[in-house]
């Protein structure tokens, strides 16, 4: 059967390049049947759809606004986004904001007594109860923009097709393979139009201001829902989640660039409509005010290069209005220029500065004229930063990490809280009540859905000196055992100390080196004593040729190899820094760094210390070519996997994108292989390629590059049997991924060897689902109240034929844990449920850094480091920074190569 099965594949190759069929995901084979039983809570619940008709009809819409040559202040920056993507409603070049869009529908709905109950995605797609029998329709009509401005609007409304209702009963009735994708996406829609008019609405969630709190930097965590349809095993769901996201707080943008420079007194944001910052002593008020007492906001007259640097990077993409016209105006910061006295344009023939211009213009003298001015319309556009507001919106840019942190503390809550919580989404939903839902005959349960798993066993973990440990509640005794394998001999490092004497003594730096040294020791580690300290100045931009002279220190005093590896100590989070510290280890020097930070330095409590070293170790071990641990397979005949007879080989992949806004910075693909039997040992390789795609671009070229390392490592012979595990990928995605990767990874085999014919499972690993699940008894769940690792679902909440399921492989440390969705896509191994499953639970039991099982398998986690690790070798210098920053067109900057010798390294982890 595996013969018969990669054989049929290969035949279909062809040559590189030809035409390629459709794959088609593989066949549930059963569910597991090994484990416990566990009963789990859900928070799914069922749908029920009674249609008021036999058919569902479906209108594309189009709005144009009327007078020529105008477009809406935003509708250019939203153009831009969403260029080249399908489904626009175009203004021109220009797609109309959705407010002005929706805006136009309800008059539409006024004024057509047939389309009350039409629902519509913003955009360009529309669905209604019944036929419309005034299609198509063209009308003019008056409406208001986001600005308050009342303007003339053009509706154009056609309909394009009708969708059967009976495809969802055939679909789970198995007569169709076929998912009812339209129908499902119609549905959604109407549960989703009630709850999109009382609150802000952001992808699938919805949030509103009450019962936000303070993040920091000028916002506010707003705590919302997250709301789908999705078909299951025998039916229908919807899926309710508590969630949390940041939101600007209303505030003058001066204030909000303060808090982002750290230069607030303590007070808070304007409240704005309960949302507001109230600094350390007060909380923003309901009203709009400004939040507590506790200090004004210390505005500088002026900023220095490295404050503007940071501005750049955290306003691009904010949006802002402005009031000096006597109109309220709404525009988005694409980049900061120079000071309003010296940022100069032509007028009338002369050169007249911004603060000029302003004062003569709407006699406004500026407070704060060396500030540089905000720049929007593609630099058309400038003004002081001191005339501009922030409105309540949504932030897109990336938190930093103290806002991060204090995200995580605000959106960990227990199991049994969270899903509380989207109990209350649901009873805030009032489906029963909505009319709606009742128009199109969707009924949603009053209960979620309970749904049964099983506890599966974990694997032993393998140490050196044949010694084994026994998980217990995903994690396992690492003390007194010794690394698997050993990495190279450290006998020539030193430590860089990127702090003065304040931040780390001396003598606490020597005391922490000898402690690491001796638990290196106890782990089999061979490091020599004694490494040499220099303090270096914590600058980027000279860090790279700091270290470089330390460097040539330490090979000229060396009587042992040249330079092999530095600890690196800094004093804080501080990316720019860490970048260029890795940019010289990885890429200009091949020797391996090890970055820590200075608070660990004088760690007083003995067993943090010893648990400190430990981890660390773990990581330089591995970077030095050793294996600290390995699961061992399962012994019983039913889970011995068919492709463990012969060498074979663990792929993972994921692709990373650039924050929004920033055009100029590609995106990062990795791939990581593991090199041996045990899967401890990996190699990674990556490629930049267009920040839009979410293919793997040169998945060929990847794969090839891991495959010759794996012949080079194992004495000549390749991998029999490949699994890859793909991270990243959204599910309306997984047929597209699936053909293009698939096949492009088999015609990579032919091109290495045409009698290359390995055997391929291909999964999809999720983490960026909203499926939650708690134990029913109490008694089942872990410390943290979550389900206990090794908690395996594949039934009831899954999908309806294919292969896929939920695993917590991790024990809960703090708040709702997120199983691991695994649905594979493509299988010649010809896997039954029992085998993938423990396979997963296995992987997840030899992830390098910790001594704990992880939620997702160690190549998809190396893959998701390897391309974050990337973004640190991204070419560019302070003008390319700049340009990135403020989102200038252009070719994308170049990511650095990695030395040669790190390349069959894991110097990622």
């Amino acid at each position: 059967l595996f013969a018969m099965a990669t054989s049929t594949l290969f035949s279909q190759v062809g040559e590189p390049g030809m035409g390629r069929p459709n794959l088609v995901p593989p066949s549930r084979p059963g569910v597991g049947k090994l484990g416990r039983k566990i009963v789990l809570t859900s928070n799914h619940w069922k749908v029920k759809v009674n249609p008021t008709s036999r058919a569902l009809p479906m209108y594309t819409v189009e709005v144009k606004r009327i007078r020529s040559g105008e477009t809406h202040s935003e509708a250019a920056d939203e153009a831009e986004k969403t260029k080249g993507k399908k489904g626009g409603v175009r203004l021109g070049s220009a797609l109309l904001p959705k407010i002005i869009n929706r805006a136009v529908i309800e008059e539409f709905r006024k004024v057509t007594p047939e389309a009350k109950f039409v629902v519509y995605d913003d955009r360009s797609l529309m669905t209604s109860p019944k036929e419309l029998p005034g299609a198509p329709y063209s009308l003019k009509l008056k409406a208001k923009d986001d600005d308050g401005k009342e303007d003339e609007f053009e509706l154009n409304i056609r309909k394009v097709a009708d969708f059967a209702i009976d495809q969802v009963e055939n679909f789970f009735q198995g007569s169709t393979t076929e998912s009812p994708k339209e129908l499902i996406m119609a549905w959604d829609l109407v549960l989703r139009h009630s709850p999109s008019r009382k609150f802000v609405a952001v992808g699938s969630s919805f949030y509103r201001p009450d019962g936000s709190q303070p993040l920091g930097e000028g916002c506010s965590a707003w705590r919302g829902f997250y709301q789908s349809i999705r078909p299951t095993q025998s039916f229908m769901t919807v899926n309710l989640d508590e969630n949390y996201t940041a939101f600007y707080d209303e505030q003058p943008l001066v204030e909000l660039c303060c808090q982002i420079l750290g230069e607030s007194g303590g007070g808070g944001g304007r409240g704005g409509r309960g949302g507001g910052r109230g600094g350390d002593r007060g909380r923003g008020g309901r009203g709009g005010g400004f939040g507590g007492p506790s200090g004004p906001i210390l505005v500088p007259h002026d900023l220095g290069p490295a404050q503007t640097q940071k501005l750049k990077e955290n306003l691009r993409g904010v949006r802002f209005r402005t009031k000096h016209t006597g109109q309220q105006i709404s525009y988005v910061i694409e980049g900061l220029g120079r000071s309003a006295l010296n940022e100069e344009f032509d007028v009338d023939g002369r050169k007249v500065s911004v603060a000029q211009y302003f004062r003569e213009k709407y006699q406004i003298g500026l407070k704060y004229p060396n500030w540089p001015v905000i720049k929007a319309k593609r630099g058309r556009v400038m003004i002081p930063a001191e005339l501009c507001f922030i409105p309540q919106h949504r932030r897109n840019n990336l938190l930093s990490p103290q806002m991060t942190a204090t995200m995580i503390r605000v959106a960990a809550t227990r199991p049994d809280l969270r899903l509380r919580g989207a109990s209350e989404a649901h009873r805030i939903a009032n489906f029963a009540q909505d009319d709606f839902a009742k128009a199109y005959g969707i009924q949603v349960n009053n209960q979620p859905i309970a749904v049964n798993g099983r506890v599966i066993n974990a694997p032993r973990v393998l140490y050196g000196d044949s010694k084994e440990s026994q998980p217990s509640k995903g994690s396992w005794q690492a003390r007194g055992v010794k690394a698997l394998t050993p990495g190279d001999s450290i006998t020539s490092w030193g430590v860089a100390s990127f702090c003065d004497e304040r931040d780390a003594p001396n003598p606490a730096i020597l005391n922490f080196v000898g402690n690491l040294i001796r638990t290196g020791r106890e782990l089999g580690l061979k490091i020599s004593d004694r490494p040499p300290i220099e303090r270096i100045r914590p600058n980027a931009a000279t860090a790279a040729s700091d270290l470089e002279k330390f460097r040539v220190s330490l090979d000229r005093t060396s009587r042992g190899p040249p330079t092999q590896f530095l600890l690196v100590i800094k004093r804080d989070q501080e990316g720019s820094l860490y970048n260029a510290i890795k940019r010289w280890g990885d890429c200009l020097t091949g020797i391996t760094t090890q970055v820590m930070l200075s608070k660990h330095i004088g760690e007083q409590n003995p067993n943090r210390a010893r648990q400190y070293c430990e981890n660390l170790l773990l990581k330089i071990n591995a970077k030095m070519n050793g294996r600290n641990f390995a699961a061992s397979p399962y012994t019983e005949q039913s889970l011995r996997l068919p492709f463990e007879t012969a060498p074979f080989m663990v792929l993972g992949a994921d692709v990373t994108h650039p924050p929004p806004g920033v055009k100029k910075f590609p995106s990062i693909a990795a791939m990581i292989g593991s090199m041996d039997r045990w899967m401890a040992r990996h190699v990674g390789t990556y490629r930049s390629q267009d920040s839009t795609q979410e293919i793997l671009v040169s998945v060929q070229d990847m794969f090839h590059e891991l495959v010759s390392r794996f012949t080079h490592e194992n004495r000549g012979i390749r991998p029999r049997s490949i699994i890859m595990l793909r991270d990243g990928v959204s599910e309306g995605q997984f047929r597209e991924v699936m053909n293009r990767e698939v096949w492009s990874l088999r015609e990579a085999c032919i091109k290495i060897d045409p009698n290359y014919k390995p055997r391929m499972t291909y999964a999809v690993v999720q983490k960026r689902h909203h499926t939650r699940l708690c134990p029913v008894d109490r008694n089942e769940c872990d410390k943290s109240g979550n389900a206990p690792a090794g908690t395996v679902v594949d039934t009831e909440i899954c999908h309806p034929r294919e292969f896929d399921f939920y695993l917590y492989s991790h024990a809960g440390l703090q708040g709702t844990s997120r199983p691991a969705h695994y649905h594979v896509l493509h299988d010649e191994n010809q896997l039954t449920a029992d085998q993938m499953q423990h396979f997963a639970f296995r992987l997840c039991h030899s992830y390098a850094r910790v001594a704990r099982s992880v939620s997702l398998p160690p190549a998809t986690y190396y893959a998701h480091l390897l391309a974050f690790r990337a973004r640190c070798f991204v070419e560019s210098d302070e003008e390319n920074t700049s340009q990135a920053s403020s989102g200038s067109s252009g070719s994308a900057l170049n990511v650095a190569r990695v030395h040669d010798t790190m390349r069959g390294r894991m110097y990622f982890v």
